[in-house]
């Protein structure tokens, strides 16, 4: 589990994402992952983990840099494999519409007019997010009237 604070509320930075998050000792930040739309990027400030990413492990230390590319299909983890809490500066894209994959629980999440950490909704348009495994997928024309 982790904690994580969405410092860029405080900065009002637009579509740029930042949080500051903790991770307590042998536990993972996350579930491995990845992103359709919106990129990543990590700065490791202290603990020590490890960085999973896709078939490769890669020891992380503090002043570390991770980058995270979106749309490539290789789900990511950080753990922290130390005694004592890891902290990092976590930096994302804001783009509001985005698709993920966590293949170990054969999951997907959506999220329109937010990302995780912020609510970018505005109008009448609330923010939207859903979790979903691949064998509850509907068809195309499920529940609806087909005209024609």
């Amino acid at each position: 589990m982790r904690r994580a604070s969405p410092s860029s509320y405080a900065l009002a930075t637009e579509g740029l994402g930042i949080n500051l998050a903790a991770v307590p000792p042998r536990s993972k930040a996350f579930p491995r992952h990845y992103h359709y739309v919106n990129h990543e990027l990590f700065v490791i400030f202290d603990g020590i983990g490890v960085l999973h990413h896709g078939e490769e492990d890669h020891a992380l230390k503090p002043l570390d840099v991770v980058f995270i590319r979106a749309g490539t299909g290789i789900p990511f983890q950080i753990e922290n494999t130390g005694d004592r809490e890891r902290r990092y500066l976590a930096l994302s894209t804001l783009i509001p519409a985005d698709v993920f994959h966590y293949p170990d629980g054969d999951k997907y999440g959506v999220m329109a007019a937010g990302t995780p950490f912020r609510d970018l909704a505005s109008g009448d348009l609330a923010r939207f997010s859903h979790w979903f495994r691949r064998d509850s997928a509907v068809g195309y024309w499920d529940g609806e009237v087909e005209e024609g």
